[in-house]
């Protein structure tokens, strides 16, 4: 979803490092920690979670802040949602060809 969301903002896309998914850690800093080892030295963030940006500041690393971008499209919970939906359905897919 997210690939094809960029294909069609080719200019947003053309701006991006990389994205890099994460998985939830009960302990900000432990997260933090993780995220460092995944990604290596950060020099700024971008993004519009409150919870995600102050963690990066507690950390002193610089936070820009955006809008949000078409949210009634590109919302977490619809896109978590969509995910979850094609993954059983892929994996529908492969149990029937076995």
């Amino acid at each position: 979803m997210l690939a094809a969301a960029l294909e069609k903002e080719k200019e947003i896309a053309k701006r991006i490092i990389r994205i890099t998914p994460l998985p939830d850690f009960p302990d900000d800093d432990v997260w933090m920690s993780e995220t460092i080892k995944r990604v290596g030295k950060v020099d700024a963030t971008i993004g519009n979670n409150d919870w995600v940006n102050g963690i990066f500041e507690k950390h002193g690393i610089p936070v820009v802040r955006t809008s949000f971008y078409f949210r009634e499209i590109y919302e977490g919970k619809k896109i978590r949602s969509k995910l979850r939906y094609l993954t059983a359905i892929s994996l529908s897919k492969i149990h029937l060809r076995y």
